[in-house]
């Protein structure tokens, strides 16, 4: 594996500055809904940490909202790295324990740093 490789998932880095994201299709309430992500951004775009730039977004039938869910974790210098303009990183959440909902239902999850934003992610819940 390479240092553009993260040991636990097995996620990359993308090639090129980009967010994106990955989870079940399909989780109980009981299990959480977990989701694994990798970013690449300019570091004019990063500030001190991008990972503090994360937004996560996410709606269910007539609930949405969004959250910064990294803006108050400790983090670690090698969270991320810094190599040719850019910075990358990767991390893990529970979507669910973010936003605070437990109900049923298809869930559609995006993340974003900036003008950097993922593909919509779908999740059914039950």
């Amino acid at each position: 594996m390479t240092p553009n490789t993260n040991r636990a998932t097995g996620l990359e880095l993308p090639l090129r500055p980009g967010i994106e994201i990955q989870g079940p299709p399909t989780t109980g309430k009981h299990l959480g809904l977990w989701i694994q992500g990798s970013f690449l951004v300019p570091e004019e775009m990063a500030g001190g940490r991008a990972h503090r730039k994360l937004v996560l977004a996410v709606m269910s039938g007539d609930s949405n909202g969004s959250c910064a869910p990294f803006l108050e974790t400790a983090l670690f210098p090698d969270d991320e790295t810094r190599s040719g303009g850019n910075v990358g990183g990767f991390f893990q959440l529970d979507v669910l324990a973010h936003s605070g909902w437990d109900h049923a239902g298809t869930y559609y999850v995006v993340c974003s740093i900036g003008p950097y934003v993922s593909e919509v992610l779908p999740v059914l819940v039950s």
